[in-house]
């Protein structure tokens, strides 16, 4: 029997863990968060999960489309001030998705 796979559903847990992990980046970081610049980076996060999950790539691929689809959510919730600033909101938000998305398998 074939597995079902539910779109809506992964697009949905995708988004609130991308959310959760801005939402989690923002408040260590101190910055205020603009809620439609919230709402397009968990959206951004969220469609390349659903698209990388339906079209299959090589490992090559999926990490430069995965990390460019990072600094593009960060460089969209996290207007940079400067380098030093873009580099620590891209740190802190790679930590706090990556423990999210850690806790998240270990459940």
């Amino acid at each position: 029997m074939e597995p079902i796979f539910y779109l809506d559903l992964y697009f949905f847990i995708n988004f609130s863990l991308d959310a959760l992990g801005f939402f989690i980046a923002s408040r260590i970081l101190l910055r205020p968060i603009r809620l439609l610049r919230f709402l397009g980076a968990a959206f951004v996060g969220a469609s390349y999960a659903c698209i990388a999950e339906i079209i299959p790539l090589s490992l090559p691929i999926q990490t430069f489309l995965s990390l460019l689809t990072l600094f593009l959510c960060v460089l969209l919730l996290f207007p940079p001030r400067g380098r030093r600033d873009f580099f620590r909101s891209l740190l802190y938000t790679t930590l706090s998705l990556a423990l999210l998305g850690g806790g998240l398998i270990a459940l």
